[in-house]
């Protein structure tokens, strides 16, 4: 979002006005200590990004299922951290998913994505 080039891994969404794309990861079971880590923002020089960016999730084997954070972003030349606790689902198999619904249309990131263990 504001110029830098990076070499690390990151997941790239085109989004249109309206539109809503999901990126589904594997089943985990959540281990004590574990967090969901990323950093979201726009495409540099996209002006006209504006997007809502959700972490959810559904539990294997059951109905459960809940958002764990929502992000709103825009291109404003700053990223968003995203750094989720998921010590309320320790022990459990978990699907967990990225969710962008366009509000423009978009051109954005998750950077890094995944499940980190200090």
């Amino acid at each position: 979002e504001y110029g830098k080039v990076e070499d690390e891994p990151a997941i790239i969404i085109k989004v249109a006005n309206g539109e809503r794309i999901r990126g589904i990861y594997p089943s985990y079971t959540v281990q004590a200590g574990d967090h969901f880590v990323s950093r979201i923002g726009c495409l540099y020089e996209d002006k006209d990004c504006k997007v809502n960016a959700r972490l959810t999730y559904k539990e294997v084997g059951t109905t459960a299922n809940g958002v764990l954070g929502e992000w709103l972003e825009k291109y404003n030349g700053n990223t968003t951290l995203v750094d989720v606790d998921l010590s309320t689902l320790v022990g459990k198999e978990i699907i967990f998913i990225l969710d962008v619904e366009g509000k423009n249309t978009s051109q954005m990131f998750w950077f890094v994505p995944g499940i980190r263990n200090p």
